[in-house]
């Protein structure tokens, strides 16, 4: 898997690895910001398996 590196062009990324971390990026920021979640929302991404 590539490492990122600061200046690395985003379009030398694959597509999937794009996704990957945008997917990473969205998670750190649901756990960051769990208790501004509601109950509804906390409750489908714990049917998912997210791990708090």
């Amino acid at each position: 898997m590539p490492v990122w590196r600061e200046g690395l062009a985003w379009s030398v990324l694959s597509v999937d690895y794009q996704r990957i971390l945008r997917l990473g990026t969205f998670i750190d920021n649901a756990r960051r910001r769990a208790d501004k979640l509601s109950e509804e929302r906390r409750a489908e991404l714990a049917e998912l398996g997210m791990r708090w």
